[in-house]
């Protein structure tokens, strides 16, 4: 039943999605939203109930949280900091009690009084866009993802340096990067997988789900670095043929969606894969969720994005053979896909140098507010924790 549907959302592809015609009908139990759903459900050839369910499942399409008009962050590091009371008072002498609500973490660990209103994020601070300063620090002598990178058409010559992907994928393979999601599965394995798959479609998909609790490294990369992550994946495409790339982004990260798409239009308007690639093309979509965790774990992120409830798949097949809409699909989260552009520019082998043997490269940690230089910490594999939390967070502030 499930490759029945997925091929019947599959026949609009991402141009127009069943996902977004669902999330587009709207929240709550009004009767447009019940002809909106009912219009989707005759569009897709699927079964009413399908929607409903789909439509039901998110966080953000509930009536409760329509009535909403504020959203305090509920995350681990903002529950155990004591600050939701102190923030709640103060949102209280703009809105009523019913219209401030909760959201899970809106990846702001670090100053621990963040709240989501009118699609942004702001701090209780100043009510300013901007949250505490957020510092950054590495152990690495030649950081791969805080390193500031140079103008637009600079970042993507690398490309033509490497039009062939068999001398791409060995650099890749060379610096033994492996997927920084959890997993930690080679990434040039899932890369070559997908190549040799057989078939008239391929896909590139960015997991920017990031739900960890205390984890905000993605979201500071698709708000800081949204062209290293790009770049990556315009990488893979090149690798396997793939011709277009999702970026599944929270819909708890209003900034990184705005960030992302502004730079995916610029690479649109500066016609970069043309230029760089000719003959080529490769087209990015950035979709934004609807509030449900579990759409962080791959196989449920695939489903969300055909439209189907966002439910764990059995495996295999993996994604890498049959991925978004049942065709081979590069899956992998921003921090993977990052590590590509220094990877190319440096070399594998330079990459490889760092961490350990089994681990090479970087890895980004998040320092919530309880450190006493809370932020974002690039630093080697195989980093003695007391160095990360003692020597670059500078301990915590509580004995």
């Amino acid at each position: 039943m499930s490759k029945n549907l997925r091929g019947l959302s599959g026949r609009k592809g991402l141009e127009n999605s069943l996902y977004e015609e669902i999330i587009s009908s709207g929240a709550g139990g009004s009767d447009e939203r019940g002809e909106k759903l009912k219009a989707a459900a005759e569009t897709f050839l699927v079964g009413k109930s399908l929607v409903l369910g789909v439509n039901s499942f998110y966080d953000f399409l509930t009536t409760e949280h329509s009535r909403k008009k504020v959203f305090i962050c509920d995350g681990t590091a903002c529950l155990t900091s004591g600050r939701q009371e102190e923030l709640k008072r103060s949102l209280l002498e703009r809105y009523t009690d019913d219209e401030i609500g909760t959201v899970s973490c809106l990846g702001h660990c670090h100053s621990n009084n963040a709240y989501m209103a009118d699609h942004a994020v702001y701090t209780s601070d100043d009510h300013q866009k901007a949250a505490k300063k957020i510092y950054t620090g590495t152990n690495a002598e030649r950081p791969a993802l805080l390193a500031q990178t140079g103008e637009l058409i600079e970042y993507y010559l690398l490309i033509k340096g490497f039009s062939e992907r068999g001398k791409v994928l060995k650099e890749i393979e060379l610096s033994g990067l492996r997927g920084r999601g959890g997993a930690g599965f080679p990434f040039h394995l899932k890369l070559k997988s997908t190549l040799e798959a057989k078939s008239d479609k391929k896909y590139v998909v960015c997991n920017a789900d990031e739900g960890d609790p205390g984890a905000f490294s993605d979201k500071w990369l698709l708000e800081e670095r949204p062209h290293s992550v790009l770049f990556g994946m315009l990488m893979a495409g090149l690798i396997t043929g793939a011709d277009e790339g999702v970026i599944y982004i929270r819909g708890e990260y209003p900034e990184a969606v705005n960030i992302v798409k502004k730079a995916v239009q610029q690479l649109e308007d500066e016609n970069i894969v043309m230029k760089l690639l000719p003959g080529r093309k490769f087209r990015f979509y950035v979709i934004e969720g609807s509030g449900a965790y579990i759409c962080g774990e791959e196989t449920s992120l695939l489903n969300s994005l055909e439209g189907l409830r966002p439910e764990v798949r059995t495996r295999p097949p993996f994604p890498a053979v049959y991925g978004l809409f049942g065709k081979p699909t590069v899956l992998s989260n921003v921090e993977t896909f990052a590590n590509v552009r220094y990877i190319l520019k440096e070399g594998g082998a330079a990459y490889s140098a760092m961490g350990t043997e089994k681990s090479p490269g970087t890895k980004l940690v998040s320092l919530d507010s309880a450190f006493n230089r809370p932020g974002l910490y690039e630093v080697k594999m195989g980093t003695p924790l007391k160095q990360v939390l003692n020597g670059l967070g500078g301990g915590t502030r509580y004995p």
